[in-house]
């Protein structure tokens, strides 16, 4: 989707599964004309590809507006390195489902790596996307909503722009978001304005299970530290910057599958394709929490 040939999506690590898919929001509502998809080929072991094509326009809800799966369709067999779909439908976002390759010279072993060299959809501009309301949205200012306070977790007037919620840095110094809340997620966005006087290891910010499957965040004084995992710290994903953390500034990590980006005061910082923890991979009841670590030793932060 960057217009070059050269560059592909490329699966690694755990992510080098079969079936796959790659998707795109179009940032606006489009009716839908024709989809492009160039694919990974081997000289000598050319395979084709069966996939899908859905549309959605929340990203939530999805509606299958292709079906190349058919093999006894030649139109499927015997397209190689190339496809050129005609669409029909409306939505923001598209997204790619491939179902395998199959080789000429061995079609029952899909050696190939998931990888898409690009994929362009083309269509007409209807209407403006709307802006997705906050599943979470906290100002503090009219109270904590669904977010439960420990005995060490306060709300005072000194916030960055009104009253904020304040760690002491005590063990007991935390405040807990619905259990839950997280669950299945492969798609969403953590935002917050923070100014920290903490050092040494803390979550700030942590989703998962316990100190074998986690995502965290952490300010400190100086740095800020992202780390995901489904194996504890002998697979952690990390992102680690120098920080202002005496100073306030807002943090935004957007996750959306294996990718992972900060930015900081709305400036993009940062960014992973390696994700290897995500929430959806965690299983049900996954807690969420501010302050709190999933490490008995850690100790907590002392924040607002």
């Amino acid at each position: 989707m960057d217009g070059s040939y050269q560059s592909s999506f490329n699966a690694i690590g755990d992510y080098k599964k079969w079936p796959f898919y790659v998707q795109v929001d179009l940032e606006q509502v489009c009716d839908l004309a024709n989809i492009q998809t160039s694919w990974y080929i081997c000289k000598g072991s050319e395979g084709y590809y069966t996939y899908t094509v859905e549309g959605s326009l929340d990203g939530v809800n999805w509606t299958q507006i292709l079906d190349h799966t058919n093999k006894n369709s030649e139109s499927v067999t015997k397209t190689y390195g190339f496809n050129s779909d005609m669409l029909k439908g409306r939505a923001r976002y598209v997204r790619l489902n491939v179902k395998n390759a199959t080789l000429q010279n061995n079609p029952d072993n899909n050696w190939y790596n998931p990888q898409v060299y690009e994929m362009k959809i083309f269509g007409t501009p209807v209407s403006k996307a709307e802006t997705p309301a906050p599943v979470i949205d906290i100002d503090f200012d009219n109270g904590t909503g669904d977010l439960k306070l420990s005995s060490g977790a306060s709300v005072d007037g000194n916030g960055f722009s009104g009253k904020g919620l304040r760690l002491d840095g005590s063990d007991s110094s935390f405040a807990e978001l619905p259990s839950g809340l997280l669950d299945g997620c492969r798609d969403y966005t953590v935002s917050m304005d923070i100014k920290s006087e903490s050092e040494g290891n803390f979550f700030t910010f942590a989703a998962g299970k316990n100190d074998e499957k986690y995502v965290f965040f952490r300010v400190a004084k100086d740095t800020f530290r992202f780390a995901a995992t489904t194996d504890s710290w002998r697979d952690e994903t990390v992102i680690e910057r120098d920080a202002d953390g005496t100073n306030w500034h807002n943090y935004t990590l957007v996750f959306s599958d294996a990718t992972s980006k900060l930015y900081i005061d709305g400036k993009f910082v940062s960014e992973t394709t390696e994700t290897h923890g995500q929430i959806a991979d965690m299983g049900s009841g996954t807690s969420c929490y501010i302050g709190k670590s999933y490490y008995g030793t850690t100790p907590a932060s002392k924040a607002r």
